[in-house]
């Protein structure tokens, strides 16, 4: 049963970023080829927190976020960001005196805006 529903997640993520790029080259905006990273990625397959959840996995694997097992994450002091949704996710951190939980990073308003420049590319 868990198999069935993680594969059918994975063939609607697939779906959804091929018809995004459908759309795109069929606009004129971009070509099929054209995505640059893997933020621009988890912004086209959609859903809320896939952003939010990609920019901390890669932090967390470059060893500029820390995350405990409950979900708090923190920064490590003297690390720097280049990307905009990572700087985002740093400035969430800051704001919210060094730690905040994913889920708490996920309703940031500041992704709002930050999707909607990602998807303008």
């Amino acid at each position: 049963m868990l198999l069935i529903v993680v594969v059918s997640g994975l063939v609607a993520v697939v779906v959804l970023v091929l018809v995004e790029c459908l759309s795109r080259w069929r606009s004129g905006r971009g070509r099929v080829g054209e995505i640059t990273d893997a933020y621009e990625l988890a912004v086209l397959a959609g859903g809320g927190r896939s952003p939010a959840d990609t920019v901390i996995t890669a932090l967390v694997r470059r060893n500029v976020v820390r995350e405990s097992p409950e979900g708090l994450c923190s920064p490590v002091a003297g690390m720097s960001a280049e990307h905009p949704a990572e700087r985002l996710v740093l400035a969430i951190l800051s704001k919210r005196m060094g730690h905040a939980r994913q889920a708490e990073i996920e309703r940031a308003p500041g992704w709002r805006p930050l999707k909607k420049r990602i998807r303008a590319r």
